[in-house]
């Protein structure tokens, strides 16, 4: 995912515990304790919205979406070209891929971000090779981070700042660089049974 340091958005999965009408209610509790330092702001989804759907698609057919809409279009928006029209050349693209895609495409979606969409909170089991993917084994985290600060500790606030994110990943704390997080046991575990577990994903920024 490469160092948080430089960036101001990113996309972290959090792992809850269902049942499934409680879950929004549980994220947006544990959130709380994490606006202000280490984020200023979360969405649901957000710039990530359909990131699980993504990842679900045939990957030759979503490929060639991609492809095509490269070559046809741009990925800019500005002047006459709005985020609606570039939402309709992708749709467009993608219903001639996926004529009997049932939902809303992965990409190019209403730019409120206060919309929540519903495969943003996604049965864990349904995505278990993305969230494996992407989980960190917070000990090699803080190992990495902390040979991070040795590096720099000439210069007080790089040598800071990469010990403040070692010392997050060994107590096993949510931070700028988490990909992957366990809400419900605070922690980056991963359930050893996903039934009746969601995956959760949010556009964090900071």
């Amino acid at each position: 995912m490469g160092d948080a340091h430089y960036i101001t958005h990113k996309p972290i999965i959090l792992l809850v515990e269902g049942p499934r009408k409680y879950v929004l209610d549980e994220v947006e509790i544990f959130m709380e304790d994490y606006i202000e330092y280490p984020f200023d702001y979360y969405y649901i989804g957000g710039r990530s919205s359909g990131l699980f759907t993504y990842h679900l698609l045939d990957p030759s057919k979503r490929d060639a979406v991609y492809q095509e809409f490269n070559e046809k279009h741009a990925w800019y928006v500005g002047g006459d070209i709005t985020n609606e029209t570039r939402s309709q050349q992708f749709n467009k693209i993608f219903y001639k891929h996926f004529p009997t895609f049932k939902g809303i495409p992965p990409q190019w979606r209403n730019a409120n971000f206060d919309n929540i969409y519903d495969d943003d909170i996604i049965e864990l089991e349904k995505v278990v090779p993305l969230v494996l993917k992407w989980l960190q084994d917070p000990i090699k985290e803080a190992e990495k981070y902390f040979a991070k600060a040795k590096k720099h500790r000439e210069d007080p606030i790089e040598h800071k700042l990469w010990r403040n994110y070692a010392y997050s990943f060994k107590y096993q704390e949510i931070n700028r660089d988490t990909n992957v997080y366990n809400i419900t046991n605070e922690d980056y575990s991963f359930p050893a049974n996903t039934h009746g577990w969601y995956a959760v994903i949010i556009d964090v920024h900071y």
